[in-house]
């Protein structure tokens, strides 16, 4: 993500804004998840209660970030052994891509990273899963 110049401001890319395969829903639901601060959930219950659409457009809007590379959702295994849903977001998906390196099972990006339902923002240094960054 790109830092804010001051607080109360959130910087969106063009290609996040300007998308032409994107629904109007998606592209807000991108802005709102890039926006929030590091720990905030983003499951599809959390932002049904948020948001007015309902879940299934929710899931929609979620599912077309995916497609187009703005989201990624990896299933992770909690410390109790519990499944949950690890989310990158991702405000330029060519460019994060392109960012990627893994050195030694790490996995480093200069992306957002959702964490068992919850944004962390994620320096290009990122290295341990669950562990915000600002």
């Amino acid at each position: 993500m790109t830092a804010s110049p001051q607080p109360g401001f959130t910087i969106i890319s063009n290609y996040l804004a300007q998308h032409p395969g994107l629904s109007m829903t998606a592209i807000g639901l991108a802005t709102y998840i890039q926006m929030l601060p590091g720990g905030a959930p983003v499951d599809i219950d959390t932002l049904d209660h948020r948001f007015t659409e309902g879940r299934d457009e929710i899931a929609a809007a979620m599912d077309e970030l995916e497609a187009e590379g703005y989201i990624e959702r990896v299933p992770v295994r909690l410390p109790d052994g519990r499944t949950a849903v690890r989310t990158h977001s991702y405000n330029n998906p060519a460019a994060a891509r392109a960012d990627f390196v893994r050195e030694a099972g790490t996995l480093r990006t200069a992306g957002a990273v959702q964490k068992a339902g919850s944004v962390q923002k994620a320096s290009p240094d990122y290295s341990e899963p669950g562990q915000a960054s600002r």
